[in-house]
């Protein structure tokens, strides 16, 4: 199968005139560097310092990782809150809607308290408070993890411009793996 697609592939590639393309790739136009002579091409070129890259990134990497785990902190106190929420609402306590984050004095319900019979949730669970409860703290979980990830785009997008890569495709593999680290951590994570 691996054999036909590289054949079929570059048949394809031949047909639209496009066979070597990812080798000629053109360099940004936001690229800068100093001009340097290449006697064995006999050209004039851009280079940019490998080392002044990896100061860059030494920006531009804990920035992410920062943001990412703020996004993680906040989802572990949401989390937290939201058990404490429904334990709260279970046992009749007066409900609060702040976030709160208290692991050493968070108790859990016996498992004796949780078997609600055949019928699944009693029917005086079925209030206005119970719903908030249940949908409050994933509500705010979501617009926060909406707006965190627009202002995400946008850094990863002037980090990745900071960081001065020469091809596209270099900087939209860095771009992606920016955005995609944050998004993988703050979406997948809480279904853990």
């Amino acid at each position: 199968m691996l054999a036909y697609w590289r054949q079929k592939s570059s048949a394809l590639a031949y047909r639209w005139g496009v066979l070597g393309l990812e080798n000629d790739e053109a360099g940004r136009p936001q690229f800068y560097g100093q001009t340097a002579y290449i006697a064995a091409t006999d050209e004039m070129v851009t280079v940019y310092s490998p080392w002044r890259r990896l100061l860059k990134y030494f920006v531009s990497v804990p920035i992410m990782l920062s943001i990412t785990c703020l996004i993680l902190a906040f989802m572990v106190v949401i989390l937290f809150s939201q058990e404490q929420l429904a334990a709260d609402f279970r046992q009749g306590n007066t409900i609060s809607y702040v976030p709160r984050f208290d692991l050493w004095n968070f108790s859990r319900e016996s498992d004796d308290d949780d078997k609600e019979g055949e019928g699944g949730l009693k029917p005086e669970y079925w209030t206005s408070d119970f719903l908030v409860t249940v949908l409050y703290f994933p509500a705010m979980y979501g617009l926060v993890v909406a707006f965190a990830a627009q202002f995400t785009n946008y850094l990863a997008l002037r980090l990745t411009q900071y960081e001065n890569h020469r091809l596209e495709s270099t900087f939209l593999n860095r771009l992606i793996l920016k955005i995609f680290a944050f998004r993988f951590s703050a979406v997948f994570t809480p279904a853990l």
